[in-house]
């Protein structure tokens, strides 16, 4: 049986009850009112009854119960869950501001309140308001679907109300499109900044080398905020950014190139284990700033001609940019640590008009000559070498004549060919349009299928 208690010390009537098991529980009707409070005892009461008849179970009464909670302590649950799985407290806060902007604008108190069209809807206001950019909108949504998300996980809402709802394209909208900054422009970077004053509590030497490592292993400004001499194996040319500090929340080991690693050797050993090499206060927050005052100082534009940027950033964007010129999309995404390859691929890699030209020198296919000699001769597949040697060396094909690697003649099939085995491969001898041409001579190795005498395809000359 249910009654009312006035729980000692506390603002609020409790309701007191005796669950299923046998448990005694209280929860609070927040409300002093003895008339409001015997309504809720007597609905609290309804539900008991339903649950011992078999129609409401203890679940359904949880939900109702989290449910009637104020949805600002949800809200605050959710922060902290947040940082208890290890995120930074920015993100955490962060989180926290863009889900209490959309439920003030939609204007609930209760997360049974929440519906896909009120979200939509409050996100297209605080939007034209001005309050967020295209790219914080898909944020926000972000944020408020990884709270519904909590809400379900933690059984604080039977089902996830917005879950269906899609991101937003961002493309077009960008604030921001960064440029590959050239070997020349990054040299005269790093000068100026080697040779420089001091800027932002960095001297120079220190931003040169926050440049190059930028540059050398992809390291966003804050995760190179937390590198400390310890984070370092020179020897084995390798350095650590702990889960706390990574993007991805995961401890990153990273390779440095050797010549960075013997410029690392002296300037580590004017520091403390411990210490911070880059001991600026939020850093992350100054590094725009500090590389486009050492831009100006190399005579370097900023903004070039097509609105991009060379910002802090850019220097990660030239890190991939070179690793997709030199290495395969999979291992380019590893390197760059990235989600997927299409975010490596996409928006971080720059291809340059003579990576362009490259490309297309290689599809770029010349016709064959007359009778089409050349192109077979290219390619390894001229006649006079597929027929496993077999033309007569008296009547050889037009274009050239066709001999054995080994030195015997074509019309030879004994033991030289039993010899070479697999390694043995016909040459052919260019001449006349061939030699004009400039077509490199090419070998092929020995069809298995025409030499394997149990397929019955061995064919003897003479």
């Amino acid at each position: 049986m249910a009654h009312l208690w006035d729980k000692p010390n506390t603002p609020y009537l409790y309701v007191r009850y005796t669950d299923a098991g046998g448990n005694s529980k209280a929860y609070s009707t927040r409300t002093r009112d003895r008339r409001a409070a015997r309504a809720i005892l007597a609905e609290f009461e309804k539900k008991q009854a339903q649950i011992r008849a078999g129609v409401f179970d203890e679940e359904d009464e949880q939900f109702a119960r989290e449910c009637a909670r104020p949805i600002s302590e949800h809200v605050e649950a959710f922060h902290q869950q947040i940082l208890d799985r290890g995120s930074t407290t920015k993100h955490a806060k962060d989180s926290k501001k863009l889900v209490e902007v959309l439920i003030e604008q939609m204007g609930i108190s209760r997360v049974d309140r929440l519906q896909p069209s009120r979200v939509l809807n409050s996100l297209e206001v605080v939007r034209a308001r001005g309050e967020l950019s295209i790219r914080w909108k898909g944020k926000a949504l972000r944020a408020l679907k990884q709270f519904t998300r909590f809400l379900v996980a933690d059984l604080r809402l039977e089902r996830d109300p917005i879950g269906h709802l899609k991101g937003f394209n961002v493309e077009g909208h960008r604030k921001r499109e960064r440029r590959e900054l050239t070997d020349e422009e990054l040299g005269k970077l790093i000068a100026a900044a080697q040779h420089g004053q001091e800027r932002y509590g960095l001297s120079g030497e220190d931003r040169a080398m926050l440049y190059r490592l930028a540059l050398a292993t992809g390291l966003r400004a804050s995760e190179l905020a937390s590198l400390t001499r310890s984070s370092f194996d020179l020897e084995a040319r390798k350095v650590t950014v702990g889960a706390a500090y990574s993007k991805r929340r995961r401890t990153d080991v990273l390779n440095l190139p050797l010549r960075l690693s013997e410029a690392l050797a002296p300037w580590l050993s004017r520091r403390t284990a411990k210490a911070l090499l880059f001991d600026v206060k939020r850093l992350s927050e100054k590094t725009a700033r500090m590389i486009r005052a050492d831009l100006g100082a190399a005579e370097i534009v900023y903004e070039d001609e097509d609105g991009k940027v060379a910002d802090f950033h850019a220097l990660r964007h030239a890190f991939v940019s070179r690793l997709t010129r030199t290495v395969d999309a999979a291992v380019a995404q590893k390197m760059a640590r990235h989600s997927t390859p299409e975010l490596t691929l996409a928006r971080y890699s720059h291809p340059r008009s003579e990576d362009q030209d490259r490309a297309l020198d290689a599809v770029d296919i010349q016709p064959a000559s007359e009778g089409g000699t050349e192109t077979a001769v290219a390619t390894g597949t001229a006649s006079d070498c597929t027929a496993y040697c077999t033309a007569d060396s008296s009547t050889p094909a037009q274009g050239g004549a066709a001999v054995c690697s080994s030195g015997d003649s074509p019309s030879d099939d004994t033991d030289a060919h039993k010899s070479a085995g697999v390694a043995d491969v016909c040459a052919p001898v260019q001449s006349g349009a061939a030699e004009k041409s400039g077509t490199p001579a090419r070998t092929r190795t020995w069809n298995l299928r025409i030499r394997n005498p149990l397929l019955g395809f061995r064919r003897r000359v003479g």
